[in-house]
């Protein structure tokens, strides 16, 4: 259970607090041991990856936090994304797409005939993209396999062939 302590009330990822005309507001909480460290911007992973790290950040600061602490919490939010290596373009374009109207939405002509999931390697995945996207085919890129996931098995064959565990005998 919670308790208010100096006028807060930390719920879930909401810190509600008393303002001084009697109301109440709200902004992001945060736990005294987060580190802000999240997905870095010099990592080798598709920038679609990496965005959606900021707009994830952006999303949960327009849905919880009040006006009054928002322009707070976008300050904080600018200051950890150049601290995990994010560019200034970067961060710019992640807030003009996090704070534009949500009206455009696909019209029924742009729609893609197929998709393509594709393995994310940095030297060409971007070449084939445009290449498909010529041709009205979205392309979906996932991380690649690594050699863990080949050679190791999580879950053991414990040779259970019943729902109960026991071999048929009859």
């Amino acid at each position: 259970m919670e308790m208010e302590k100096d006028g807060t009330l930390p719920f879930l990822e909401i810190l509600i607090h008393r303002k001084k005309v009697g109301s109440l507001g709200h902004k992001v909480y945060r736990k005294p041991t987060d580190t802000d460290l999240y997905l870095s911007g010099q990592s080798h992973h598709h920038s679609p990856q990496r965005i959606v790290v900021m707009s994830k950040l952006l999303h949960q600061a327009q849905s919880i936090t009040d006006e009054e602490s928002l322009p707070a919490e976008i300050c904080h939010l600018k200051t950890t994304y150049r601290q995990n290596g994010y560019s200034e373009k970067e961060i710019s374009l992640a807030l003009k797409r996090a704070f534009k109207d949500r009206k455009g939405t696909l019209a029924e002509e742009n729609k893609p005939i197929a998709n393509a999931c594709l393995p994310y390697i940095s030297t060409i995945s971007g070449k084939i993209s445009s290449v498909l996207e010529k041709h009205n085919i979205r392309t979906i890129h996932k991380p690649p396999q690594t050699l863990r996931n080949k050679l190791v098995r999580i879950k053991g064959d414990f040779g259970l062939k019943t729902s109960g565990g026991l071999p048929n005998s009859m």
